[in-house]
């Protein structure tokens, strides 16, 4: 319900935390309740990445003047959320996802077992939703990289019509193609 510290203006996310068990529920899987940008998606999946602490999205790291100096922007500082032990926890299940046992497999690795992107192992979230009218099958994808050592956190959305034709797996794997 805050807006994300960013390099350009973006709307805040909205979450309304319901008191009542099924309702909490709900909202925890996210199916009610919630308005997730995927800009916001990309922050919470770069948690476990960075081993429990929030770190801010920028576009800029660095500029590069005429004869060599360089300026570093200011970014507002990271803090922790989340104990490291329940990072490193989290970030092991999300590598699962993309696992030959996972949900995000058959984004990252072929019919035959092997991975598309060789050793360049990922860690990821998958979602979905459908929404009636207009109908449309929505695909999430959250994720960092690579799992040994990020550099990047990343969040995938695709509104897709009844008959899927991507899913955010498969176009998270070929945004880190």
């Amino acid at each position: 319900n805050k807006a994300i510290p960013f390099d350009l203006p973006v709307v805040p996310s909205k979450a309304e935390i319901p008191t009542a068990k099924l309702e909490r529920a709900r909202t925890a899987a996210g199916f009610w309740h919630t308005e997730i940008s995927v800009l916001h998606g990309a922050v919470i999946a770069g948690v476990p990445a960075t081993f429990g602490r929030l770190r801010w999205p920028h576009l800029i790291s660095k500029v590069v003047l005429p004869g060599g100096r360089v300026i570093i922007p200011e970014r507002p500082e990271s803090r922790r959320i989340m104990p490291k032990s329940h990072a490193r926890q989290l970030g092991a299940m999300m590598a699962r996802t993309v696992s030959p046992i996972g949900s995000g497999r058959r984004g990252f690795i072929n019919r035959r077992g092997y991975p598309y992107l060789g050793n360049f192992k990922v860690a990821g979230k998958t979602g979905s939703l459908s929404r009636r009218n207009p109908r449309l099958s929505y695909s999430w994808f959250v994720g960092f990289a690579p799992v040994d050592k990020p550099e990047i956190a990343f969040a995938v959305l695709l509104g897709n019509p009844p008959k899927w034709r991507i899913k955010a797996s498969s176009a998270a794997r070929m945004l880190l193609t």
